[in-house]
């Protein structure tokens, strides 16, 4: 820490506070708007990054890829809003479209399909 400048590590350390509520954000929405067990435990396989001994002290090259991540998280987030948004809409379309004509599957909330597959599924927001 005695090689940084003292106020862009304050500044650092304060906004670092809030980069978690993104990365928890992205972790739920992949839970709630995933369907079929398959489907999920793929989604789940989250990679990490690595601090190697040849960058220490300062481990340069992780907390560049961490600013990298966390600004794509970022873009992640707004990029899902749009495309729940969009397809909740088509799917709300499409049942007014049909009004009486549409018909609910019974019993196809255990039929294990994806959220692609099951027309009633609606992305959380």
């Amino acid at each position: 820490m005695a090689t940084i400048e003292k106020a862009s590590a304050c500044v650092g350390y304060y906004l670092s506070g809030g980069i978690p509520i993104g990365w928890t954000t992205i972790l739920g929405l992949t839970s709630t708007n995933v369907a079929g067990s398959t489907k999920k435990v793929i989604v789940a396989c989250i990679g990490t990054i690595a601090y190697t001994a040849k960058d220490a002290p300062r481990y340069l090259l992780a907390q560049t890829a961490i600013v990298i991540v966390y600004l794509l998280i970022t873009v992640d987030l707004w990029i899902i809003r749009v495309l729940a948004v969009k397809e909740n809409k088509k799917r709300d379309h499409r049942k007014a479209e049909l009004s009486e004509a549409y018909v609910v599957e019974k019993n196809h909330e255990f039929q294990d399909l994806t959220d692609r597959q099951n027309l009633e599924f609606r992305y959380s927001l």
